[in-house]
């Protein structure tokens, strides 16, 4: 996961891309008198999610704790999802000294990809310099690339450093993105 954000006075541009490589695999083999069976089953999800788009600080009041402003966003979710499952199975007979054996693999891989619109909100709470809480919220799809998702954000921001002048800061929160896609019929 990396999110990256450039900031020139109210207006701001992001970039956030997750990446999950998940695999699974299993084997197992049974054998009863003179029959045997191996089978192993394998499973590669590999899912890309990149987002890109603006914020625009709409208000900001400042308060005895800090100050709080709330940004409007807008921007486009790119989705991308590939599977690949692969089964193999063999089976042997033995029958006196003669070994009867037969072996099947099937292998099935795809991938689907689409693009969504998004809007939002965020206020952000500035503590001290250099520290801020923050809340995230957007919707996207609208019968655009999925029929609706959604994403919400609470996290803690704090600056790490300046140098050159950009500021570095690390985030600690919580997300939970959620999508409504649907390919195909049955």
């Amino acid at each position: 996961m990396s999110y990256t954000e450039a900031r020139n006075g109210r207006l701001s541009l992001y970039n956030d891309i997750v990446y999950a490589p998940l695999s699974v695999g299993t084997s197992a083999a049974r054998t009863s008198g003179r029959l045997s069976l191996d089978a192993t089953l394998d499973v590669d999800i590999e899912q890309t999610v990149v987002e890109a788009g603006a914020t625009y600080e709409v208000a900001r009041r400042n308060a005895f704790a800090g100050s709080t402003a709330l940004d409007l966003l807008a921007g486009a979710r790119y989705w991308r999802q590939d599977v690949a499952i692969n089964l193999a199975l063999t089976t042997a007979l033995d029958t006196t000294g003669l070994a009867l054996s037969r072996g099947r693999a099937i292998a099935r891989s795809g991938g689907v990809e689409w693009l969504d619109p998004l809007v939002g909100l965020r206020p952000r709470h500035q503590l001290v310099p250099g520290q801020e809480l923050l809340l995230r919220g957007d919707v996207g799809g609208f019968n655009a690339g999925s029929t609706f998702s959604w994403n919400a954000l609470a996290a803690y921001s704090f600056q790490i450093g300046a140098y050159y002048g950009v500021t570095y800061s690390g985030v600690l929160g919580y997300r939970t993105l959620s999508v409504d896609f649907e390919k195909g019929r049955g």
